[in-house]
Order: C-alpha cells, then structure tokens, then sequence
C-alpha cells in the first residue's frame, strides 16, 4: 500500500554534476527497484518521471499481484544482503529505508489477505486521474499524446481485456476466495460517492483526450462510457448490498495505516494530546478573534461570527481567484526575503486555477509534484480549484484573508519549496521518494505557516489560528472516529460550530477519516511537533541557531523522516549563533 502512496507524494530530483560514491550507488538502486515495481505497476513508474510507461497502464488481478509479491521478496532478499555488507552510513541508510518500504508492502499483502479485503475499481475516477497526470498545461506534447495510447491500453489491453472488464473479474476473485472466511468490504459511503461522481469523471476524460492533441480515441471513448456502466452496475448490485456501514477500519489496518504516514504513536496518545492542544490555542483564537470584532464594530464577537464576516468577501471567478492566490504568493515571498527566513527558489511559483472536472476530483487547494525521472522543466504547481456555475465548493478559501495563510502552507515557505529546493539541490532517490512520507511533508507545510504568521495582519492571523485548530483537530478527530468515539455529527460541530469552517467542508473532513484518507489526518500537527522537537534538541547541542540556516539545512534532508536527522546533527553546527571564542 505504501508503494502506492509514493505515487501522491513524489518530488523531483535533478542530475548533480558530481555525486559521491554512495549517492551514485543510491540512486543506482533506487533505479532498479523503481523500474522492476513499474513493469508491474506502469502508472507508477510514469508519475515517477519513465517515460517509456507513459503509453501503457495496470491491468489488475491476481496475476498481477503475485507478481508484486514475488518481487518484494526478492528485493527483501538482495537488499538485506546489501545492509549486511555495507559501511557507509549514507548507503547504509537508504538501504533501510527502502527495506523498510519493502517489508511494509508485505506485511499490507499479508495484512489484507487476513481480514479478507475485496477488490473493487473506481474505474472512472482511476482513469481520469492517470489521464490527467500526462495531459496538463505543463505536460510536453509527446506526453499528451502517449496518454491516448494510455487510454487505448486501458480499453484493450495487450491481453485483450480491458482494464474495466479485469477490475470486475479480479473483484470477483476476491469475493470467491472469502466463500467460507470472514470478508472486509469497503465502506458503502465511499462507494456511494464514487457513484454519484462518476458521471464528472468520465466527462472529464473526453475533455482530457480532446486537449491531447489526438482524435484517434473515439470509438475507445465509447467502449470506455459502456465498460464504466457496467462497472458502476457491478459496485451498486454486487459491492453495495455487502459493503460496511461502519466507517471503522479493522484495528490493526487503522493502526498500521498511521505508521505508514510516519506516526509512532497509539491513537490514545493522539487524542489525548490533541484535545489539550486545542482547547489551550482556542483561547489565542477566541482573544484574537474579540479584537478584530472591536475594531471593525461588529456585534457579535464569537470566532464563528467574525469569520463569517470575513467570509463576506468572497471572489468566484476564475481570473480573480488566480489573482488572488498570485497577490497572496508576491507578499509572502516579500515576507520571506525581507525577514530572511529561508532561502527562496530561483524560479516563480506556479498558481492554476482547476477547472470543473478536476475540482470536482480535487475540490481543495493543493500542490501538484513534478515527475522525478527525466524532469525536462516540469516544475511544482499550486493549484486552486474553481466551478463554471460561479458556486464553489467551499467558500473557505476563496476570501482575502484566508489565501495568504494557505499560499504559505501549499506554496511558500511551504510545499513548493520544499519540491522546489529538490529541483535545484537534489538528494538521493530513496530520500526523495520512498523516505517520504505524510508526516515529514505536511510538518513542514504547517511549520512555514509558523514562520510567516508573526508577519501576518490580525485578519489574516486569525484564519491562521483557525488553519491550526483545523490541524489539530484531525489530530484527535480521526483516531475518534476510527475508535467509534466520534460521530459525523461531532466532527461537524467541532470544525463548523467551533472553528467556523464550512459545514461543506466540515462534511469533507468526517469523509477524509471515515474513507477518503482515514490515518493521513493526524499527521500534520504530528510532523509540525516533530520539527519543534528537533529544532529544540538542536538548540540544546549547539546554542541559538539561525533561523534562515536551520530551515535551509533541515529542507536539504528532502524527505528524510524527522527521526534520522537528529543522527546528521552535525550539518546544523553551521547554524551556531554562539560567538567564536
């Protein structure tokens, strides 16, 4: 599963002009690995930057995935070999790393035949989505149209069976192999939603094909509209009636799940330490929220009313969305240069306002990563969902006050830089890549908000505030709703009563922790503390340490977990402010 992962949250890695010894050797094996995964797994291998996968894709089944495992416990194999013979501390570490991925996608396979998960396919969705990644507005024009070859794969494949028509059979052969032992199903919820948003998905896909610079994919687009019907038939008369209606993953699934997003630790902890945290912010954002009330004359001075005051100055359009994220990322970036706080990119930011179809995939703010291999140019991009109607999704992002903070998070000092910083100082493969995970990205999204929010106008501070309490709130509301201690009904008063987040989105969130990323939410306040602490026991080593240089140095470990750097704490002795003797 955590290989799968990898593909959401790749960054790019440029050629060094020299490499050492263990770097080269590194990357060398990351290569390897990378490419004997994509064969098996081609949308895979193309996210990650091959571009000989960009024109073929996954054909799922039980073929398919005895290969994966008979490849796994190869590269288990080979590189505990290599750990056992290896010296170089860097070497040394990488290996673990990537044994580590390699163990844990074992250890799933093993996890998922125990409680009997079965298979099925959102087939619209999966084929907009891997369309989408090779015809956008930064996609070369040979990528484009490799994808109509992609989608030409997908409806008849080498084999002669379509992606759609191998996605049933393989859910069938799951169901048959549960007849006499216990069967996970998935959450009828998510099912429930894939249907209703199908119809978007597979309209976006003729609008992706018709921007590929190809017209040879109409009689596949057909095949393509029926083979999703009978798919979604398939999920509403056989998935359906058994699905769970409990959004509870298995204990063990749940627990897992967090540590494949970097979290060591048991849900309890994470709830109690959450629960405290907010309550001590709350009084911050309450106080804040009172003076901004006094100074604009409002009369109702509570969070939720000032909020929705502010809320009042909503854009719709796309052009003023555009520019109002492009004004947001100007004043940060002269927030940034002006209080040295970390070094900037040499290139701009990129902000794309989404169009229906893709903010319908994607209905938040976010940071697409460039492909790793071969990057010729393709460069990070902050994109911002939009709606042709003029309604969007939310209105949480789409006011002045709120773009500053969530530029910060998604473009700089946030993701983009951390992406940006691997384009022009590159680590090794496995650091970027497969060391990567929730955690140790989004920490540092909401550690760039900290370092611009003393910068911040009240206004702006307190949507800061209430991005933190948001934070902190998936921080003891997943594992609750995981544990059966909270209900939808909970996490909505708590981000919509308390928080003034919309009730949309309040909704959004009881999804991310029932089906859509049930685990991933706790993990940015989690990253965030992680990087506190080892600033902390940075300081108590080696005195007051620069700011500007302790970022730079912590930004050149790319997606080095937190817990490995402290074991580098000589690359920050450099950020020493103690005077020289």
């Amino acid at each position: 599963m955590r290989l799968l992962l990898v593909c959401l949250l790749l960054i790019s890695c440029a050629t060094a002009k020299k490499k050492q010894a263990w770097l080269i050797k590194s990357d060398e094996i990351a290569k390897r690995f990378s490419k004997d995964m994509s064969d098996i797994y081609p949308e895979m291998g193309s996210f990650l930057g091959f571009k000989e996968y960009d024109s073929v894709g996954l054909l799922p089944g039980e073929k398919t995935e005895e290969k994966k495992r008979a490849l796994l416990k190869r590269w288990k194999l080979m590189l505990s070999s290599q750990i056992e013979k290896t010296k170089d501390k860097n070497l040394l570490l990488d290996f673990k790393i990537l044994l580590d991925v390699v163990e844990n996608d074992i250890k799933w396979d093993a996890l998922n035949e125990m409680i009997g998960s079965i298979s099925y396919t959102k087939a619209s969705e999966f084929v907009f989505r891997n369309l989408q990644s090779l015809i956008n507005d930064q996609s070369s024009n040979e990528r484009k149209r490799s994808a109509v070859d992609r989608f030409k794969f997908y409806m008849s494949s080498e084999g002669k069976e379509n992606l759609i028509d191998a996605s049933i059979e393989y859910s069938k052969h799951t169901i048959a192999k549960r007849k006499s032992k216990p069967s996970y199903y998935p959450y009828r919820e998510a099912v429930l939603k894939y249907l209703e948003n199908s119809p978007t998905y597979v309209k976006g896909v003729k609008e992706l094909l018709q921007q590929s610079g190809r017209t040879d994919w109409q009689s596949e687009y057909k095949l393509f509209v029926k083979k999703v019907a009978e798919n979604d038939r398939y999920l509403k008369e056989v998935i359906l009636p058994k699905a769970r209606k409990s959004p509870r993953l298995v204990k063990e699934v749940y627990e897992m799940s967090l540590v494949d997003r970097g979290i060591d630790l048991k849900p309890k902890v994470l709830i109690s330490q959450g629960r405290k945290d907010f309550e001590k912010l709350y009084k911050d954002f309450a106080a804040l929220a009172q003076k901004i009330a006094d100074k604009r004359a409002l009369k109702k001075k509570d969070p939720f009313s000032v909020i929705e005051h502010l809320k009042k100055d909503q854009v719709s359009s796309a052009k003023e969305l555009g520019r109002l994220y492009n004004n947001a990322a100007l004043r940060l970036a002269k927030i940034i240069e002006d209080n040295d706080l970390v070094s900037m990119p040499k290139e701009d930011l990129i902000v794309r306002v989404a169009g229906d179809a893709e903010s319908k995939a994607s209905p938040i703010p976010h940071l697409i990563p460039p492909p790793l291999i071969d990057n010729d140019g393709v460069r990070p991009e902050f994109v911002v969902p939009s709606s042709s109607t003029g309604k969007l999704p939310y209105d949480d992002f789409s006011y002045e006050a709120a773009a500053t903070g969530l530029t910060a998070h998604e473009g700089r000092p946030g993701h983009d830089l951390q992406f940006s910083r691997l384009l022009e100082s590159p680590v090794s493969l496995i650091r970027s890549t497969y060391a990567m995970n929730s955690v140790n990205v989004e920490g540092w999204a909401l550690y760039a908000e900290d370092l611009v929010m003393p910068y911040l106008n009240d206004e702006e501070k307190l949507i800061a505030y209430q991005m933190r309490l948001w934070r902190i709130a998936r921080y003891f509301l997943d594992p609750e709703v995981q544990l059966g201690i909270s209900s939808r009904k909970e996490v909505i008063r708590v981000h919509h009563k308390r928080i003034a987040i919309s009730k949309e989105m309040a909704e959004l969130e009881y999804q991310r922790y029932s089906y859509r990323m049930p685990a991933q939410a706790p993990s940015y306040y989690r990253g965030l503390l992680n990087i506190r602490e080892l600033k902390k026991k940075m300081e108590s080593r080696y005195g007051k340490l620069n700011l500007k240089c302790f970022n730079d140095s912590l930004l050149s470990f790319g997606g080095l977990p937190h817990k490995y750097i402290y074991d580098f704490h000589e690359d920050f002795q450099k950020c020493s402010e103690k005077e020289s003797p």
